[in-house]
């Protein structure tokens, strides 16, 4: 079962990110601006600072403020032309509330100041209800996935963990499940609404998505068709028009990639350069085995597995085992700071191409980490091994 132990807090944080990668907010689009209204009342907040803040491709940046009155009043105005996301904060504290305002719209927010963000009514706004809508549930679901990793933990000890952790993983995948559907149905019912668009990124956590670009492709294709003809304008609708232009390309490579090469089978050679510029042949390495494995400095489980590799690989090279890593990385200096750092001293290949780099079609590669395990002749002797796996495989073959 997956541990989630980020405080809502964090996943606040993490929607609002989310909101900037896209990036959601104004832009020049024809027609006369209309005015925005943001009234409402901060119960606890009185002669506080308001922030109005967007999402800009310099961060995050505040671009009105007022000041409540005596109870809490406060009131924001903006001229748009397109439905935009602003959030409005108190200075001082970290949970803004995210509101969607089409123009003409006033938009009433009735809260109070502690959780701010999770104790709040909004109306006049249908996107900005929407919105609210699909955060709550959003933390309900993280709270409840919570739960469930703090029972997790605290039942390690426990003399029937097997069975109490044969539940939990039930609980948490119908979590889960249940989460997605719910998504996906808040999706098709609200098409039109750019909310939706904030729906099919959402998150758990910080790599945890609810919904797989690949699986539920058509989805984003389904948004992104009923939404570009409407906001051919808008930055949001035009983020994720490039977005699904980009997935379906990177999909056609992936339905050409046929499943990796089978144990047995004698690798193809693509043509490989180091980052030296050294020309590599997989079966003409001086290693009477190679592991030839596929990873990348954004991959969390590769990084995992580098740590385990580097000891892998200091116990068995002297007797005639390697390692080639290719990396799908874009960045030549964030990939060569990594290889430094963590100290892999094998021979590195990229070109810099991502999932768009031929050698990951040549050698059927869908997903990282990956791995194929080969001798001297370039037949497979294993893939996708584990460390464990494969230090325990290098034991017979290399005792």
């Amino acid at each position: 079962m997956q541990q989630h132990s980020r405080s809502l807090r964090n996943i606040e944080f993490w929607i609002l990110k989310i909101t900037f990668y896209i990036a959601l907010l104004l832009a020049a689009c024809g027609g006369s601006p209309k005015r925005v209204e943001i009234v409402g009342k901060i119960a606890g907040a009185d002669k506080s600072l308001i922030l109005l803040m967007e999402a800009s491709e310099r961060g995050i940046e505040t671009i009105d403020s007022t000041r409540t009155d005596n109870q809490g009043y406060f009131e924001l105005t903006q001229n748009v032309n397109t439905p935009s996301f602003y959030l409005i904060q108190v200075e001082g504290e970290d949970e803004p509330i995210i509101v969607l305002a089409e123009p003409g719209e006033t938009v009433k927010i009735d809260a109070k100041l502690a959780g701010m963000a999770r104790n709040y009514s909004v109306s006049g706004s249908k996107g900005s209800s929407l919105v609210r809508e699909l955060n709550f549930r959003l933390n309900k679901t993280v709270n409840a996935i919570d739960s469930l990793s703090a029972l997790f933990r605290s039942s390690r000890n426990h003399p029937r963990f097997d069975s109490i952790k044969i539940a939990l993983d039930s609980s948490y995948y119908r979590t889960i499940s249940e989460h997605k559907t719910q998504t996906i149905h808040f999706i098709k019912e609200n098409r039109y609404s750019l909310a939706a668009i904030l729906a099919l990124h959402q998150q758990y956590g910080e790599g945890r998505h609810v919904l797989n670009e690949r699986e539920d492709f058509e989805l984003f294709r389904l948004i992104d068709s009923l939404q570009h003809p409407l906001y051919p304008d808008n930055p949001l609708v035009n983020n994720l028009h490039m977005s699904v232009a980009k997935m379906h390309q990177q999909l056609q490579l992936f339905d050409k990639r046929q499943g990796m090469f089978a144990v047995g089978n004698v690798l193809p050679q693509p043509e490989l350069k180091t980052l030296n510029g050294e020309q590599v042949m997989l079966n003409q390495t001086k290693n009477r085995y190679t592991l030839i494995d596929f990873w990348a400095t954004w991959c969390n489980g590769c990084l995992s597995n580098n740590k385990k590799l580097r000891k892998i690989y200091n116990t068995y090279s002297a007797k005639g085992f390697g390692i080639v890593q290719i990396s799908l990385d874009e960045n030549r200096k964030e990939l060569e700071m990594a290889i430094q750092r963590d100290s892999l001293q094998w021979e590195h290949i990229a070109d810099f191409k991502q999932w768009a780099s031929p050698v990951i079609d040549t050698l059927h590669i869908q997903s990282i980490p990956a791995n194929y395990l080969i001798d001297n002749k370039g037949v497979v002797i294993g893939k996708n091994l584990t460390p464990k796996e494969l230090n325990e495989l290098l034991q017979k073959l290399l005792p």
